[in-house]
């Protein structure tokens, strides 16, 4: 299952300098990025590559 797969290296080190941030630039940050995937996810209708790409 995909649940149970070691990250890579690369997603280890954004990790890392994510947490480094503070609480409320966390917070900010991660509402930031679930709005950029929730803008993707539904532009899928229009452009179909980009709702391709928010998927896999």
């Amino acid at each position: 299952m995909y649940f149970f797969q070691t990250i890579t290296d690369q997603l280890k080190v954004f990790q890392i300098a994510f947490m480094r941030r503070s609480k409320s630039q966390q917070l900010i940050l991660g509402s930031l990025f679930s709005l950029l995937a929730t803008i993707f996810q539904s532009a899928g209708g229009f452009f179909l590559a980009l709702g391709i790409l928010s998927v896999h």
